[in-house]
């Protein structure tokens, strides 16, 4: 094979991981409001829709507080070191998810606390009810579907049972 013919895969690890970092903290994450605002919120902005006054407020530093940082957006960076390690062949698709999970729990445990008033009374506080957009692993998941990572090898298992005639 000569140097021409070896072609660099359309995406490496390194720009995996890029993509998800802008996935984590430019794309919406949720939707949520009342009767005269909606709110739509992501790692780095908040966007709110008062039609009623103003139109569209985009507010930045009242969203990143250190707590937000903290609890929401530095664990989400565990799912982008694990994207990089399935794009470099070192881990599988089920820890990469796991570590989605993990990295979004925080968020996803506020999200049902805040909608548990809804369950006895649905208009409390607000008519609208929060939605959650996972957008980060909906990003991943497409990448994986058209750029898949390389295939999953696992050194310990062999590819014939042990008992088996050789």
């Amino acid at each position: 094979m000569t140097e021409s013919e070896v072609h660099e895969p359309p995406l490496s690890p390194g720009r995996v991981g890029g993509v998800i970092i802008f996935a984590i903290l430019f794309l919406p994450f949720t939707i949520s409001g009342s009767p005269d605002n909606l709110w739509l919120s992501s790692g780095v902005w908040l966007l709110i829709v008062n039609p009623i006054s103003s139109g569209f407020i985009i507010l930045q530093p009242e969203v990143l507080s250190s707590q937000r940082i903290v609890l929401d957006i530095i664990p989400q960076f565990l799912f982008v070191y694990m994207m990089i390690r399935l794009y470099e062949g070192k881990t599988t698709g089920r820890r990469t998810f796991l570590a989605w999970f993990i990295g979004v729990s925080n968020q996803l445990l506020t999200f049902v606390m805040n909608s548990l008033p809804l369950l006895w009374d649905s208009l409390w506080p607000y008519a609208f009810k929060p939605i959650l957009i996972p957008s980060s692993l909906l990003v991943a998941v497409l990448i994986v579907h058209f750029y898949p990572p390389p295939s999953e090898t696992i050194p310990w298992k062999e590819t014939k049972p042990w008992w088996s005639k050789t």
